[in-house]
C-alpha cells in the first residue's frame, strides 16, 4: 500500500487527520521503552505492601504476601516440569484466588499463557488447545482436572530460580473469517505499557477495589487482573462467576464497595433495565470498551451508579493489546455515539481511504494503528511475523508494523476519533468480536443433520445505538423443531454471544442473475426476520419468536430473556432447556413482580408452565395480588430511631422460638474471621470496628422482654464496648474454642470481637448471635471492614453507607405484612402437611437428648463425569432439586419410610433493597418429600414440592408448627429434625480433599441431621452434620456413599442457600 505520511508538502490533508501532540512523526521511531513486566511490578508491590488485600471473593481475602508466595510455588513447579521461556501452558478454571496465582505463576516462569474459562464450550476450548499445543495443561481449584490436566494444587514448594521471560506472554482467540478462531500472541511489553498507562490515568492505588466480571477466555480480563495487582489495589472476584444479571451484579457492586469497573455498553444497558436500585455505589471510575458507547447510556449510568465518578471510553483491538485510544467522558459531548478519544503515548493513528492514501479531513477512513506495543501477531505465523491485518511499514524499521483494524472512523476538529462501523462483516456482540462467517460455518454443520444446506449469518442493528444481534438464515426449509435443535447445538459449541438470537429457514436461497447467492437479498430478509421477532404481529401471522399483540406474553418473553441473559426467548421455548435454574427463576419472578405487577407468581408457576406462552396463559387465569413476599421498600426509614422499642422481625421471632434457650446454647452463634494486615495497630482495628458499628445498626441492637413481649432497640455507637482480647495461637484453633461459648442476647450486645495471633499472622474473629446476622450479612461486614481499614491506613475514600431500609424498620413493616397474610398461608401449610408424622432420626431405648455435634464428609472428584445440569434440564428441574432428590432417596431408605419432611434454608431477602442490610433475614422452609419408584421421579417430585413451599415461605416456621400442634422448643426439632443445603465453595471448618473423614464439631447442633453438598467445578464434598448420639461414623459413611452413588454423573456447582447449625 502507499504509506500515509504527514511530511511537509506530501498529503497535507493527512496532518489534520492525526493527533499530533500524542504521536511521533509518522515514520519516526516510536519509543519501544516499556515498564517492567506486570509480574515484576506485582513483585515490587507485594514486597512493599505484603499485608494489603490482593484478592477478595466470597468475603475471603488473600493478601499480597500470600499471593506472591503462591505464585512462586506454581512457577517453581512448572519449572520443575521442564517448562521454560516460550513454552505454552494452558490454564482452565473459574475466577478464584488460586487461578489468579496460577496466571502469575505461568507468566513468572516465562511461559506463554492460554487461559480457558471453565464455562467455555468443550468443543471450542479443544479447538483453542489444538492450535496452541501447550506443553502443560493445568486446572485451578475449584475446578478439578480433566484427563491430561494437572491440578495447580500439586505445586506447593517455592523455588529461588527467577526465569527471564521473552516478550511472548499469552494467547487469546478472536473469531475468524475462515470459519475457525484465530489465536493472537500477546506481548509482555504491550501488556505492561497499557497497565502502566491505566494506573496513571485512573490514579489507581491501595484502597481501590477493581471488579473482575470478564470471561477468562477474552483478553480484556487482563485489565481486570493486572490493574489492581500492579498498583496495590484489591482485585474483587465475582461471588458467582458468569452470572451477569443486573439484579445480581448491581447489589454485588454496592455490597463489595468496588471502585473501578471495566464493562461493555450492552451489559450496562441490561443492568439498568433490570430495575434494580441499590442506592449509591463506591464506584469512582467505569471504563467502557468493546462496543460503541452512546451519550445517553453514559448519562444514565452516571446518574444511577457514579454521580461523582469518571466514565472512560476505550478503543483498541486484541492485535494491538487491550486499548490504544481513550476518552474521558465529560457529559458535554453531543448526543449519539461518543468519541474513543486520543491515542495513548507511543501510539499513532492513521486514517486511510480504500486506496490506502490518507482520508481527507473530516471524512471517514479505515483506522490504522502504529505502535511498538502491539501483539506478536497471529498464532498461525507463530508470532515471528505478523499476518492478517498487519502490514510492514515501508518507511520504518524491520520491526515496524501497521495494523489495519477494519474499523471506519473520523477525526473531530478537536483531535478526537469517532468510530462509525466496519468495512467488512465483523461485529461486536457484548464486547466479543464475532466473524459471521465463523458462526455460519457452525450453523451449516449443525443444520446438515436435519437436511439443511447453506447458511448465512449477519448482524442486524437493535433500537439502542451500537447494539446488534445475529440473525441466521438456513437453506432447505427446516422445521421450527429442527431450527431449535440447531440453536441448541450452537449453544453447546460457541460462547453465548456468538449464537444468533433469530433463526429462519428458507426453501431455497435467492440467487443473482449470475447464479450466485444474493447476499444483499439475504441481508434484507435477515432484517425483516429480526423486525418480526421484535415487533407485535397481527393474530395468526406471528412467526415463531414473536409475541403477537398479547402484552402479558410480551412481558413474560422479555422477562425470561433478561433472567437468562439472552437476546430473546420465543413463546414456545422451555425456560429450563435454555439453562434456567433456581437463581434464574428468582430473577424472573422479581422482574415480573417489580416491572409488571405480577406479584403473586411463584416457583410452582414456572415449574408447571416453563414456556412463555404457557406461563402467560397461567397468569391470565389467576388474580395477581400482594402478600407477605411482596416487599415494597418505599417509605421505610433508612435510619432507626435510637432507643425506640421495635418488634422482632418474623425471622428473629422464629429463630428465638427454636434456638434461644435457657441457659443459652452455642448452636445460635456464627463466626466471621478476617485476616489482618501486618503491623496493624490495635487502636486502628478498634477505630475500624467503631466505624463498622456506626454504619450497621444491627451491631448496636440490644434485646429485652417487657411484659412477656420481646423487643429490640438500637443504641448509639458510643455505648458499644469494643474490648479486643488477644489470644496467642493458630487462629483456627482459637476460633474453634471461641465458638463453643454461647453469645447471649439479653446481656448486652450479642456479639464479641477478639484477635488471634501466631507466627503466620493475625485474624480478627467476630462471634455473633444469629439474631443480628445471616450469611449475606457476613459478606457485607467483611467487605466493609476491609474498606474501613484501607481508609484508615491509606487514606482511600470511605464508601458511603448503603442507602437501604433500616433492619428494625423492615422488622416492623414485615410483621404487619405477615399478619395480613397469615390465614391464606396457614391454609396451605395445613393442607401440605396433613397426616405426616414428624421426621427425625430414631432414638434408642433410654435415649437422653445430647446436642453434641459430629460430622462425616466424603470428598468426590467428578472429573469426566456427566454434568448434572444436563440431567436436570432433561428432567425439567434444577441441579439443587436433583441433589435434594438424591438426599431424599438416601434418607427414606435409612428411615424406612417414603413420606417425610426436610427443612430447606432460604436467603429470605424479599427485595434488592435489602441486600446491603446487615440483619437476620434467612427463612427455614419445610418441604414435604416423597420417595418414588425411580430417582428421576423423586427429583421431579422434590422440585415440585420445593417450589410449592418456596411460594409460601413468608409465614415463619414457628407459626406453622404451632398451628400443627407442636412446640418450637421441643426435642427433637419439631415437624422435621433434618435439614438439607447446598453451598458453593469449601468448608472453613472441615478438612478438604477426596475420601472419607469424620470427627467432632466444636458446637452443639439443633437438628438431628443436616445434609450439605459443597462444591465447585468437579470437586465436590458431601457432608453430614449430626448429633453424635444418633449416628455413628460407619453409618454416616454408608449414607454418604449411598448418596454419592445416586449423584453419579454430577459435576456442576450447587446453588447457594443459607444455613445454620
Amino acid at each position: 500500500m502507499n504509506r500515509p505520511t504527514a511530511e511537509p508538502g506530501r498529503h497535507p490533508g493527512h496532518r489534520a487527520q492525526r493527533t499530533a501532540p500524542d504521536c511521533a512523526a509518522p515514520s519516526a521511531p516510536l519509543s519501544p521503552t516499556a515498564p517492567d513486566t506486570v509480574v515484576a511490578r506485582f513483585e515490587r508491590i507485594a514486597a512493599r505492601h505484603p499485608g494489603h488485600p490482593a484478592v477478595e471473593q466470597h468475603g475471603d481475602v488473600t493478601d499480597y504476601a500470600r499471593l506472591h508466595r503462591r505464585m512462586r510455588e506454581i512457577s517453581a513447579g512448572l519449572t520443575g516440569l521442564g517448562v521454560g521461556p516460550g513454552d505454552r501452558v494452558a490454564l482452565r478454571g473459574r475466577a478464584s484466588a488460586e487461578l489468579v496465582a496460577a496466571v502469575l505463576g505461568v507468566l513468572h516462569c516465562g511461559a506463554v499463557l492460554l487461559l480457558l474459562d471453565e464455562s467455555l464450550p468443550a468443543a471450542r476450548a479443544e479447538a483453542f488447545t489444538e492450535q496452541v499445543r501447550p506443553r502443560v495443561r493445568l486446572a485451578a481449584d475449584p475446578v478439578a482436572p480433566a484427563p491430561g490436566e494437572l491440578p495447580v494444587a500439586r505445586f506447593t514448594r517455592a523455588g529461588d530460580h527467577t526465569p527471564v521471560p521473552g516478550d511472548e506472554a499469552y494467547v487469546f482467540f478472536t473469531s475468524g473469517s475462515t470459519g475457525a478462531p484465530k489465536g493472537i500472541l500477546g506481548s509482555h511489553r504491550g501488556l505492561a505499557h497499557f497497565i502502566d498507562w491505566e494506573i496513571g490515568a485512573l490514579r489507581v492505588g491501595p484502597g481501590d477495589r477493581v471488579a473482575q466480571l470478564t470471561s477468562l477466555s477474552f483478553d480484556v480480563v487482563l485489565r481486570d487482573l493486572f490493574l489492581p495487582l500492579c498498583s496495590g489495589a484489591t482485585l474483587v472476584l465475582s461471588d458467582t462467576p458468569g452470572n451477569l444479571h443486573g439484579r445480581s451484579v448491581l447489589p454485588w457492586l454496592a455490597r463489595t464497595r468496588v471502585t473501578v469497573l471495566h464493562t461493555v455498553p450492552s451489559l450496562v444497558r441490561g443492568w439498568l433495565r433490570s430495575g434494580c436500585d441499590t442506592g449509591p455505589t463506591a464506584l469512582r471510575a467505569t471504563c467502557f470498551a468493546g462496543e460503541p458507547l452512546d451519550a445517553r447510556l453514559a448519562g444514565q449510568w452516571r446518574a444511577a451508579a457514579l454521580p461523582a465518578g469518571e466514565i472512560w471510553n476505550f478503543y483498541g483491538p486484541t492485535e494491538t493489546t487491550l486499548a490504544k485510544l481513550a476518552h474521558r467522558v465529560t457529559g458535554t459531548e453531543s448526543p449519539g455515539i461518543l468519541p474513543v478519544g486520543r491515542p495513548l503515548p507511543s501510539c499513532e493513528v492513521l486514517l486511510v481511504g480504500p486506496d490506502g492514501r490518507p482520508a481527507a479531513p473530516g471524512t471517514t477512513g479505515e483506522v490504522v494503528l502504529r505502535t511498538p506495543f502491539r501483539s506478536r501477531g497471529y498464532l498461525d505465523g507463530e508470532g515471528r511475523r505478523p499476518t492478517g491485518g498487519f502490514r510492514h511499514d515501508p518507511d520504518g524499521g524491520a520491526d515496524d508494523w501497521l495494523y489495519h483494524t477494519g474499523d471506519l472512523a473520523s477525526r473531530t476538529p478537536d483531535g478526537h476519533y469517532v468510530v462509525h462501523g466496519r468495512r467488512d462483516d465483523q461485529v461486536k456482540i457484548r464486547g466479543l468480536r464475532v466473524e459471521p462467517a465463523e458462526v455460519a460455518a457452525q450453523v451449516r454443520g449443525a443444520a446438515a443433520a436435519h437436511g439443511g444446506g447453506d447458511a448465512f449469518v449477519t448482524a442486524v442493528e437493535r433500537p439502542d445505538p451500537g447494539d446488534k444481534q445475529l440473525v441466521a438464515l438456513v437453506d432447505g426449509g427446516l422445521t421450527e423443531a429442527a431450527l431449535a435443535d440447531v440453536a441448541g447445538t450452537l449453544r453447546e459449541r460457541l460462547p453465548l454471544a456468538m449464537v444468533p438470537s433469530v433463526f429462519r429457514s428458507l426453501p431455497v436461497f435467492p440467487l443473482t442473475a449470475n447464479g450466485k447467492v444474493d447476499r444483499a437479498a439475504l441481508r434484507t430478509l435477515a432484517r425483516q426476520a429480526a423486525a418480526e421477532d421484535a415487533a407485535p404481529q397481527a393474530e395468526g401471522s406471528a412467526p415463531s419468536g414473536a409475541n403477537g399483540d398479547d402484552p402479558v406474553l410480551a412481558a413474560v418473553c422479555a422477562a425470561m430473556a433478561t433472567a437468562l441473559g439472552l437476546a430473546s426467548v420465543p413463546p414456545d421455548a422451555d425456560f429450563f432447556a435454555l439453562g434456567g435454574d433456581s437463581l434464574a427463576v428468582a430473577e424472573l419472578l422479581a422482574i415480573l413482580a417489580d416491572e409488571h405487577g405480577m406479584a403473586d407468581l411463584g416457583h410452582t408457576d414456572v415449574l408447571r408452565a416453563p414456556g412463555p406462552a404457557a406461563l402467560a396463559a397461567r397468569i391470565g387465569r389467576r388474580d395477581v395480588t400482594t402478600g407477605a413476599g411482596r416487599f415494597d421498600p418505599d417509605g421505610i426509614p433508612h435510619t432507626p430511631t435510637i432507643g425506640e422499642p421495635y418488634p422482632l422481625s418474623p425471622q428473629q421471632r422464629r429463630f428465638a422460638a427454636f434456638y434461644l434457650t435457657e441457659p443459652p446454647r452455642n448452636w445460635s452463634t456464627v463466626q466471621l474471621r478476617v485476616p489482618l494486615p501486618e503491623h496493624l495497630d490495635v487502636r486502628e482495628l478498634r477505630a475500624a470496628l467503631r466505624v463498622l458499628v456506626a454504619r450497621h445498626p444491627s451491631l448496636r441492637t440490644r434485646f429485652a422482654t417487657v411484659a412477656g413481649v420481646p423487643h429490640q432497640e438500637v443504641r448509639p455507637p458510643s455505648e458499644v464496648p469494643l474490648d479486643l482480647p488477644e489470644h496467642a495461637g493458630p487462629p483456627g484453633v482459637v476460633a474453634a474454642a471461641l465458638i463453643t461459648e454461647p453469645v447471649p442476647v439479653d446481656a448486652g450486645f450479642p456479639w464479641s470481637a477478639a484477635v488471634a495471633r501466631d507466627a503466620d499472622g493475625a485474624e480478627l474473629i467476630l462471634t455473633l448471635n444469629h439474631m443480628v446476622t445471616d450469611g449475606t450479612s457476613q459478606t457485607i461486614l467483611r467487605a466493609d471492614l476491609d474498606a474501613v481499614l484501607a481508609h484508615l491506613r491509606h487514606g482511600s475514600a470511605l464508601p458511603p453507607p448503603p442507602t437501604a431500609p433500616a433492619y428494625v424498620e423492615y422488622a416492623r413493616r414485615q410483621n404487619a405484612a405477615e399478619q395480613a397474610d397469615t390465614e391464606r398461608l396457614l391454609a396451605f401449610w395445613r393442607r401440605e402437611f396433613a397426616g405426616l408424622a414428624p421426621t427425625a432420626l430414631p432414638r434408642p431405648a433410654g435415649h437422653r437428648e445430647d446436642a453434641r455435634g459430629a460430622y462425616a464428609a466424603l470428598g468426590l472428584d467428578l472429573a469426566g463425569a456427566a454434568s448434572p445440569g444436563a440431567a436436570a434440564r432433561e428432567l425439567g428441574c434444577t441441579p439443587f432439586a436433583l441433589m435434594l432428590g438424591a438426599f431424599t432417596d438416601t434418607l427414606a431408605e435409612h428411615l424406612g419410610r417414603d413420606d417425610l419432611a426436610v427443612q430447606i434454608p432460604s436467603t429470605g431477602r424479599p427485595h434488592p433493597a435489602t441486600l446491603p442490610v446487615v440483619g437476620n433475614f434467612h427463612n427455614i422452609v419445610p418441604v414435604r418429600l416423597s420417595r418414588l419408584a425411580s430417582p428421576a421421579g423423586t427429583a421431579r417430585e422434590a422440585q415440585a414440592a420445593l417450589a410449592r413451599s418456596l411460594d409460601h415461605q413468608w409465614l415463619q416456621l414457628d407459626t406453622i408448627v404451632r398451628a400443627l400442634g407442636m412446640d418450637p422448643a421441643a426435642e427433637p426439632y419439631p415437624l422435621s429434625s433434618v435439614l438439607f443445603n447446598a453451598i458453593p465453595g469449601s468448608s472453613p471448618l472441615l478438612p478438604q480433599g477426596t475420601g472419607f473423614t469424620a470427627g467432632g464439631l466444636p458446637y452443639d447442633v439443633r437438628y438431628d441431621l443436616m445434609g450439605v453438598v459443597r462444591g465447585q467445578g468437579d470437586a465436590w464434598v458431601l457432608e453430614l452434620h449430626y448429633r453424635s448420639t444418633l449416628l455413628d461414623p460407619q453409618t454416616a459413611e454408608r449414607l454418604l456413599r449411598s448418596m454419592a452413588g445416586r449423584l453419579t454423573g454430577a459435576g456442576t456447582p450447587p446453588e447457594a442457600h443459607h444455613t445454620t447449625h
